[in-house]
């Protein structure tokens, strides 16, 4: 059984953003998740080493790159370890530049060209030799001073520019079905259209291979089971649009199915947390209440956080509440934004942003029986909560989407936005969206107009 260590989009050259000051962005960074991958490599001696493009961030980050990847490079070949990768749309150029600098650095498909590599372990301990013997175990070839041969292949295809509108697959060549292949590939699965190499799933997993290892998108997902096809998502998580454990993938195969563990690497995680405001007292200070809500949240993770160091959240404040709490949120959020982070068990903890998706305790159905405008702003809230009657939902989701997408693609916003950082650069907001904006600017008026419709003239 062979023992792969994956990984795809570190972008080796960029620092996480938003990190609050005290805390040291390069020390959290793609950089320090690279030297922990090197180190596990070495660590669990691994057959070889294998990276799906976008390993530096883009070409003008080549020296800020070479020297982290230089110094893996070395160490894992000094191991006996190699190194076999594709490039991405980011480092379609300067990977190969990188590459040609180590011989034990193997760029495979450049140019945009399928290309079939054989998988040989390089760590004999008294140089290449022949196989003991033919059904030979792992134990006798340890005893001889060899490594087990691998009988692995690898195919790769390789960005040859920073777009490509053309499916790679189009032109996969005929592989040997008798022994395993290993699939490289920085593609966009299931998106038609797309300037990234654009591929289906039904396609992948037809070809005779025993698993992909693709780049392109940050978000960790395994798309098929059989055979696995992978999206290690990020090395390290970039921004707070990338939340979730990050690091390595061992892939292990030869003897029976294919299969991929996760292994923990990031020094920061970024992630969500909802502190349900229903019950609130409105004496309790609310950096108090997410701070509590943090520290849980921590422990329930602490079997998953690996080497993380520090955790940003995304706080969203749910939950039904008085109007005249939900008027004192806002300096209530900005103190909690000042006043973390804090450490937990040894991980330095702190508050990225704070939503407030809270929805006001209002009467909205007596509220919507009135024919002034708050009875038909409670009215046009009922509908989009109900999402019926369904023509009266629709017309509004059209007539607002525009405005939700000029709002979107704004510069000021553009940053805050969710996401899977898979550079497909669309601002076009689903119809989700479109009703999430809708419902929390129709809640905080129907709140503010309650209120002032209660206050004593």
């Amino acid at each position: 059984m062979a023992k792969l260590l994956c990984t795809a989009d570190v972008h080796l050259g960029r620092r996480p953003t938003r990190v609050p000051e005290g805390l040291d962005a390069h020390r959290l960074g793609p950089a320090a998740a690279w030297e922990r991958l090197i180190d596990v490599a070495i660590e669990q001696a691994v057959d070889a080493v294998l990276l799906a493009g976008d390993v530096v961030d883009a070409d003008n980050r080549f020296y800020e790159a070479f020297a982290p990847l230089a110094e893996g490079v070395e160490r894992l070949l000094a191991a006996g370890i190699p190194i076999h990768a594709v490039a991405g749309n980011h480092d379609h150029d300067v990977l190969a530049r990188l590459a040609d600098q180590f011989a034990g650095f193997h760029l495979l498909g450049r140019g945009g060209a399928w290309e079939v590599a054989e998988l040989q372990s390089t760590s004999f301990s008294g140089g290449a030799c022949p196989a003991v013997l033919d059904g030979a175990t792992d134990s006798a070839y340890k005893n001889a001073g060899q490594a087990r041969p691998l009988n692995i292949q690898l195919i790769g295809w390789s960005f040859p520019d920073r777009y490509v509108a053309r499916n790679p697959l189009d032109d996969f060549p005929v592989v040997d079905p008798s022994r395993p292949v290993v699939g490289l590939l920085h593609a966009d699965v299931d998106a038609a259209g797309s300037r990234y190499a654009p591929v289906r799933l039904a396609e992948l997993t037809s070809k005779p291979v025993a698993a992909w290892l693709l780049g392109h998108v940050h978000q960790p997902a395994l798309l098929s089971d059989a055979p696995p096809v992978l999206y290690p998502g990020s090395l390290q998580g970039l921004d707070p649009g990338e939340p979730g454990r990050r690091g390595g993938w061992l892939l292990s195969i030869g003897d029976g199915p294919a299969r991929f563990e996760p292994i923990p690497l990031a020094g920061l995680r970024y992630g969500p947390i909802d502190v349900d405001l229903s019950e609130h007292d409105a004496d309790e200070p609310l950096d108090a209440r997410v701070a509590a809500a943090v520290r849980d949240r921590v422990h329930a993770l602490r079997d998953e956080l690996g080497p993380a160091e520090a955790i940003g959240f995304r706080v969203r404040l749910t939950g039904r509440v008085d109007v005249a709490l939900r008027r004192r949120l806002p300096a209530a959020i900005a103190k909690v934004s000042t006043e973390l982070p804090l450490p937990i068990d040894g991980v330095q903890c702190f508050v990225e942003s704070v939503a407030d998706r809270t929805e006001p305790r209002l009467p909205l159905e007596e509220l919507a029986r009135s024919s002034d405008p708050l009875g038909l702003l409670a009215r046009r809230v009922l509908v989009l909560e109900r999402r019926e009657p369904p023509e009266q939902y629709d017309r509004l989701i059209r007539e607002a989407g525009p405005a939700v997408a000029h709002a979107r693609a704004a510069a000021p916003f553009a940053s805050l936005e969710d996401g899977d950082h898979s550079d497909h650069g669309n601002t076009e907001p689903t119809d989700e969206h479109v009703r999430g904006q809708l419902l929390d600017a129709g809640r905080a008026l129907l709140a503010e107009l309650h209120a002032q419709r209660e206050e004593p003239r």
